[in-house]
């Protein structure tokens, strides 16, 4: 498995969003909604998910409302513009807004009906490792790497 092998490599470097798109590469169209609900979850673990982060997770599981992904979407970055206006947020609360954001467009992207950045998925690791920076935790930031690898296998 040599693209295991060298995303592993890229990811001991730190060069997160090239480990990323080797991983997420590989992750099938079908699964990916799925797989960025689960990283939603893990994230949720560390931090409560502000909406609209609950309802893009259950629109993850239906494959009938990966269409939403759009309308959550333009949600998610309404709130995450105002969070990074708003001095009294957190940097947590913003790294957490940009990862719904792109777990937001990695769903409605496997809809085929929208044409969002391309990159998104890797885009959703690495913000989903900016909170486990944020809280300390490289227990978050392995979940992220068990989760991701496991989607991308075949």
């Amino acid at each position: 498995m040599t693209w295991l092998t060298d995303a592993r490599a890229e990811w001991d470097r730190g060069h997160i969003r090239v480990a990323a798109a080797i991983l997420t590469d590989r992750i099938p169209n079908r699964r990916k909604p799925i797989w960025a609900a689960d990283i939603l979850d893990i994230v949720g673990d560390y931090f409560d998910l502000p909406a609209p982060g609950t309802e893009l997770r259950q629109v993850a599981r239906v494959p009938a409302r990966w269409s939403e992904g759009a309308i959550l979407f333009e949600r998610a970055r309404k709130k995450t513009l105002a969070f990074e206006k708003d001095a009294d947020r957190s940097n947590l609360a913003v790294a957490t807004m940009l990862a719904i954001e792109n777990a937001a467009k990695v769903i409605a992207l496997a809809s085929g009906r929208y044409s969002y950045d391309p990159d998104s998925a890797e885009w959703l690791v690495a913000c989903a490792l900016d909170v486990a920076e944020l809280v300390g935790n490289v227990g978050l930031k392995d979940r992220v790497w068990e989760l991701t690898t496991a989607a991308a296998s075949p």
